[in-house]
């Protein structure tokens, strides 16, 4: 009964870290597009992009993001996992 209720409170707080984690990243992503934006109007006479200099820009994060995420895919062997899921559902 003890190591029941032990186990209990394990996953309690594991699901607690996760959903602390998953608020903690969603108050900093808005806070950088808040801070992006803050900057982006009041210190808009110092800032001469262009449309075509902030849409490359986004794209080159956009690749960035999918570069760093195939390669902790790949280090991680998460793929093969994922392939694999399927037939461990069934």
């Amino acid at each position: 009964m003890l190591n029941e209720n032990r186990g209990s409170d394990n996953l309690k707080r594991q699901s607690r870290r996760r959903t602390l984690l998953c608020y903690l990243t969603l108050c900093l992503f808005v806070f950088l597009i808040f801070f992006l934006l803050l900057t982006k109007v009041f210190h808009y006479h110092r800032i001469k992009y262009d449309n075509q200099t902030i849409s490359l820009n986004v794209i080159k994060f956009r690749l960035s993001l999918i570069q760093c995420g195939q390669s902790v895919v790949k280090q991680e062997n998460l793929y093969k996992i994922i392939q694999q899921l399927p037939e461990l559902i069934k």
